[in-house]
């Protein structure tokens, strides 16, 4: 795989766009109409902070079930441990929302998941011995990419093989889980009220203004839904983002296990509409997004925005499980279907991005990337 090409592509994600979806200047709404404390202090200590734990028990156990795979790999510990794999990755799907804060000053969103990953570069790695991973250009040399590629490159005795003939392949696997539960250790940590307690300030920063909670919020969940759920998950493996148009089957996330691509999709929506709908980590309902436009009396057209948003949640659900097959499978066969994915998130991405913010009066301060 060419670095230059790929680094091209993450650049494109950043920075590709034709036309600008509105953004248009927010009026602030009446504070008192809704509870922004409740919003602010469900988000943190139900969402953000349990959602990290649960996070960090995933890696945790990820880190684990590796260290057994390297000390003995057979093919039951392999599957042991990619099972473990699978399981922390969809768990990443939902704090990967939350790239402000501790996430923000660790980057651990690049850090822990760009793909694809350069995989001529991490055969040099492992031949040399070579396991600093640190620095922007080693990116897509590390996180769970090269896990899946390591993992999921080649059957399973082939896999164990190499393992079996090569300790360094080990070291360098070891070095890459140990990476990325070391990074949502820290994250959790900080974020967490009996150590760092940013949470604290999450919670105190009220209002609606560019420093507000609020405001963050609801521009990193754009950003994410844009450019590394609609775009990095969807449009780019389907050639919707290429200049040739042609599809990218290698491109889809976790592209070496290759059958876990949609289910890895429907949870990074989830947590999205966990955060829409105030959805506890525990799953029962608290103040969302939701009940504040409801208070406000938002509207979309002839319709409530809640309603709006709900109603295209649901469409947006609706085509993925309309996508045949696997991702790697229908960019190429059904890219169709792939495409009318999609056009629904675009259509969300107008609801959040343009009249959700509007009415809540915050104003979208990072650059667009719509290409609608």
């Amino acid at each position: 795989m060419n670095k230059g090409f790929l680094l091209f592509l993450f650049a494109a994600i950043l920075l590709a766009g034709c036309k600008k979806d509105p953004d248009p200047e927010p009026t602030q709404p009446d504070s008192a109409s809704y509870d922004q404390q409740s919003l602010l202090n469900n988000w943190g200590d139900e969402i953000i902070v349990p959602g990290y734990f649960a996070y960090t028990q995933a890696t945790s156990d990820q880190k684990s079930f590796a260290d057994a795979f390297i000390s003995d790999p057979t093919e039951s510990s392999l599957q042991a441990f990619s099972d473990k794999w699978k399981t922390s990755q969809k768990t990443w799907q939902s704090v990967s929302l939350f790239e402000f804060g501790p996430g923000s000053d660790h980057v651990i969103r690049a850090n822990t998941n760009i793909y694809p990953c350069d995989t001529t570069q991490i055969e040099k790695n492992i031949q040399n011995g070579n396991l600093d991973l640190s620095g922007a250009s080693r990116l897509d040399e590390k996180g769970y990419a090269a896990i899946d590629y390591l993992l999921h490159h080649a059957t399973a005795a082939e896999v164990v093989q190499e393992f079996k003939a090569d300790s360094k392949r080990g070291d360098y696997l070891k070095a890459l889980v140990a990476e990325v539960d070391q990074l949502a250790q820290t994250v959790y940590q900080e974020w967490n009220s009996g150590s760092g307690n940013h949470v604290a300030e999450f919670k105190s920063a009220t209002g609606s203004n560019v420093g507000s909670s609020l405001g963050i919020m609801i521009n990193s969940v754009n950003m994410h839904l844009e450019r590394f759920l609609r775009d990095g998950k969807v449009g780019i493996p389907n050639g919707e983002r290429s200049f040739s148009g042609d599809p990218l089957p290698g491109h889809v996330e976790a592209a070496y296990k290759g059958d876990v691509s949609k289910e890895f999709i429907r949870a990074n929506l989830k947590g999205l509409e966990n955060i829409y709908l105030g959805t506890k980590q525990d799953g029962s309902n608290g103040m969302g997004l939701d009940d504040a436009l409801n208070s406000l009396g938002a509207k979309h057209g002839d319709q409530a925005l809640d309603a709006a948003i709900k109603s295209q949640i649901a469409s947006c659900y609706s085509a993925i499980d309309a996508v045949p097959g696997t991702m790697k499978e229908a960019v190429v066969q059904d890219s169709d279907k792939v495409s009318e994915l999609f056009k629904e998130f675009q259509k969300l991405v107008i609801l959040l991005k343009a009249d959700m913010p509007s009415s809540l009066g915050v104003l979208i301060t990072y650059q667009d990337n719509d290409g609608d």
